[in-house]
């Protein structure tokens, strides 16, 4: 089945809508949705990641959100609503409708789509060629198909003048490890503000965190269109809070987020499990991600 690719800003159907951050894929100047951006709801009042089937194209190693996809929000009523005049269109089998049936619960471990068993009723996937759809290059590297390090060179490019201010005591509201006291850093990109956190508490026995330092070098390679919205990054002491709705997903019980990232959040790097001391090629490919 094929069904029709959704954008930024279409609507949900607890009157909710599409927040696309991560995309570079575009359809008629709009950003196409890929799988773990946001969607508000208005039965749980709040912003919640979407599940998304589309097969055939991938940016950055997520698939595409398509109609009818899933919403991963309490109330598990919540589904994306293709807006008008979308011409992107992808298929989508009917072993990923059941996987959005079991992460609708969230209570039914259920594979990514590329890990289903194949059907052989359902047809070979592929877009629809689209004159105006622009798709980045190949990121494999990012979904672990190849090695992080083989990232490509150009990914490390510094173009970036960053300074740093010395560090101030406060306290912040890590995503991981809830409000705590802090070390803050007063950075700038090429004069564009951004504060970077640094928790006092050390994370667990047998993980790492990256330091202030690490993230200021890995800020060298952010490109503009990134940075303009970046305003926090904070070095979490405590695994993300949403790990475990993804193990479910990935039925994977040993996932871990390396980091996170919105507009509203900034950027948020979790602890690494054994990893004391990290390559900085590795804190470059997740911050420019």
């Amino acid at each position: 089945m094929r069904k029709a690719a959704v954008r930024d800003g279409d609507p949900t159907t607890t009157s909710g809508f599409v927040i696309v951050c991560l995309s570079t894929i575009t359809d008629d100047g709009k950003k196409i949705a890929l799988s773990g951006e946001e969607a508000t709801c208005g039965n749980c009042k709040g912003t919640y990641k979407i599940f998304g089937t589309g097969q055939g194209v991938s940016d950055k190693g997520r698939l595409i959100v398509v109609d009818g996809d899933s919403v991963l929000c309490p109330c598990g009523k919540n589904k994306v609503i293709v807006g008008s005049n979308s011409r992107i269109f992808l298929h989508t089998s009917r072993g990923s409708a059941a996987a959005i049936s079991a992460t609708e619960s969230l209570g039914i471990a259920s594979p990514a789509p590329d890990r289903l068993a194949e059907d052989d009723d359902v047809e070979d996937t592929y877009p629809v060629p689209v004159s105006d759809a622009t798709v980045n290059p190949d990121c494999s590297y990012l979904d672990g198909s190849n090695a992080r390090i083989d990232a490509p060179a150009s990914l490390y490019k510094r173009t970036n003048n960053i300074s740093v201010g010395p560090g101030k005591q406060t306290t912040f509201e890590f995503p991981g490890g809830g409000t705590a006291t802090a070390t803050r850093f007063d950075a700038t990109i090429n004069g564009h503000p951004v504060n970077i956190y640094v928790p006092t508490q050390n994370p667990a026995q047998g993980y790492g965190i990256p330091g202030e330092k690490e993230i200021a070098k890995a800020l060298e390679t952010v490109p503009p269109q990134q940075y303009k919205d970046l305003q926090r990054i904070s070095i979490n002491p405590a695994a993300n809070s949403q790990d475990a709705t993804w193990q479910k997903i990935y039925n994977d019980p040993t996932f871990s987020s390396a980091a996170t990232a919105s507009i509203d959040q900034g950027v948020a790097f979790y602890p690494w499990k054994g990893w004391s001391t990290f390559p900085q090629e590795y804190v470059d490919s997740t911050m420019s991600a």
